[in-house]
């Protein structure tokens, strides 16, 4: 009972499998279950982008999260972490809202790659990604038509 951290309220009547561990996988009593297995977890943030010379909004579906950031010209916002260091591909929406309303300057794009934030060219970006940690993924938000002034 205690093996399988089963509890009183687990029923008498439960049968178990207890499955083997792969190569080369820590067994629970083996790894450490401190703060620092939790940052392993997000070890590689995802940050969007805004190079663009207004505010954007951008809808992601992520990781089967759906999510709507609001991201200030020239500037990055986390969206996400990924948990290992193989290339994902993601889609999104940008647009821009005057006020409460969605205006119709929209993008869309899909399959955009995700760039290692070292691998980026400061000069050429058009945002600052200086507190964007080193081991994270960025997507560059593509600009929506600029809204009239």
């Amino acid at each position: 009972m205690n093996e399988c951290d089963f509890d009183n309220s687990t029923p008498s009547n439960v049968r178990v499998v207890k499955l083997s561990c792969p190569e080369g996988t820590p067994r629970k009593n083996d790894r450490a279950l401190s703060s620092s297995s939790n940052d392993d977890n997000d070890k590689y943030q995802v940050y969007a982008c805004n190079p663009c010379d207004q505010e954007d909004f951008a809808v992601f579906n992520f990781l089967g999260n759906d999510s709507t950031i609001h991201v200030n010209h020239g500037k990055c916002k986390s969206i996400g972490a990924l948990k290992s260091n193989r290339q994902y591909k993601i889609d999104y929406t940008a647009y821009t809202k005057t006020g409460s309303d969605i205006d119709d300057n929209k993008i869309t794009r899909t399959d955009v790659d995700l760039v290692k934030v070292s691998d980026i060219n400061e000069a050429e970006s058009g945002f600052d990604s200086s507190d964007v940690p080193d081991n994270s993924r960025v997507v560059e938000l593509s600009c929506p038509a600029q809204m009239d002034s």
